[in-house]
């Protein structure tokens, strides 16, 4: 007997076409470092965003050098509608914690408009899923801004193991910064030192807010930064193979956003209160149980120097806080308010750590706040 484990799962956004390649007829590619073993893969794919029907020619799997055609009951092209998900026939590619893997999929004229986190390359117009792929230049519009091309329509990707196998998912339900992984990635590693077994999926979006959705004016009206948490939880959460805990860490948004950069920002009377988020999270806290799953919650992280902080910023974070570590009643709290914050003051972020823009921690920031955590009390209480 086997069982099945999610060892990716992506949330979806709306893609930003504007600093998106045009995609149709072409080859696209992503590649993924295995985190834990597996005797065999699966592939979810769902269509969240696109208002048109979606066409995926043909798609390959590459694992360690050996390439894999996909199917789905027996066909290798299928096409999606909007709100359509579909699960791939078994892969019988086994897997281990040093794995490489590569996904290839040839779209049609009519390629995915949900857009995940993990970054991609394409080829010039034509399949080449199971030929060879060559990789074409990506001129990134915004010049030497931080963006790259998207990966569409995949949803999880799952391994097999054997059911005694004591296999299980953790998920970091969060924006920007649980995407960015600044701590997301050193965390993955430690705990995969202490419990290889244990997968840490990323399900942060960029600009996702726990309440509101949030329409970005710059984006014309496509959801770029995802739908509210709180909409969400039931797509992103509910449908995990195996996941046994949620990491909440969302709301920075909720307060951060209102009145921040023009042009991708909503104004600034859509600021919450600190009761309205905390209402917030405590329905989150209460679906994720539902499904059967441990919480560890995370403090909201200092941004003082960041556009939108001022007063009203500074009480609704203080209070919400202190809600989350006296009464959120959850299994663990990560107290990355406290862990994050420059010690002479603790509304803003340790100096040099952030990317620049005072709310974001940078890769280094984050190792240093990892270390400090006592990941095997965390597994502990939530596995």
């Amino acid at each position: 007997m086997s069982k099945w484990v999610t060892t990716w799962a992506f949330g979806q956004r709306e893609l930003a076409t504007a600093l998106s390649p045009d995609v149709s007829g072409c080859t696209v590619c992503a590649k993924f470092q295995a985190n834990t073993h597996g005797n065999a893969i699966r592939l979810v794919f769902k269509e969240e965003y696109s208002k048109m029907a979606v066409e995926y020619l043909e798609l390959a799997l590459d694992v360690d050098g050996n390439k894999y055609e996909v199917t789905f009951e027996g066909a290798k092209s299928f096409i999606l509608q909007q709100g359509q998900q579909l699960i791939s026939d078994r892969i019988p590619a086994g897997v281990n914690k040093y794995s490489t893997i590569s996904l290839y999929i040839a779209f049609g004229e009519n390629y995915s408009k949900s857009e995940t986190s993990i970054t991609q390359s394409h080829s010039d117009k034509g399949n080449y899923c199971m030929a060879d792929f060559v990789a074409k230049p990506y001129k990134n519009p915004l010049g030497n801004m931080p963006f790259t091309e998207r990966l569409c329509g995949l949803k999880e990707i799952q391994f097999e193991v054997d059911d005694n196998d004591p296999a299980c998912a953790v998920a970091a339900f969060g924006d920007s910064i649980v995407e960015m992984a600044s701590w997301f990635n050193p965390l993955q590693e430690e705990i995969s030192k202490l419990k290889p077994n244990v997968s840490l999926l990323n399900l942060g979006i960029g600009g996702n807010r726990l309440l509101k959705d949030t329409n970005a004016p710059a984006a014309m009206g496509l959801n770029i930064f995802g739908k509210a948490g709180l909409k969400r939880l039931k797509d992103d959460i509910a449908p995990l193979q195996q996941l046994k805990a949620v990491i909440l860490a969302i709301g920075l948004n909720d307060i951060a956003q209102p009145g921040g950069p023009e042009g991708f920002s909503p104004p600034k009377g859509e600021i919450c209160t600190a009761s309205e988020l905390i209402e917030g999270l405590k329905q989150a806290i209460a679906e994720c149980r539902s499904y059967g799953c441990k919480i560890a919650i995370a403090t909201i992280t200092p941004f003082k120097g960041f556009a939108s902080y001022d007063a009203q910023c500074k009480a609704i974070r203080a209070e919400v806080n202190d809600w989350i570590r006296n009464d959120s009643q959850c299994d663990y709290v990560l107290d990355f308010a406290k862990l994050f914050a420059d010690p002479s003051d603790e509304e803003a972020l340790i100096p040099g750590s952030s990317i620049g823009d005072m709310l974001h921690p940078n890769p280094k920031a984050g190792l240093d706040v990892v270390k400090q955590l006592d990941v095997k009390a965390l597994l502990e209480a939530i596995i």
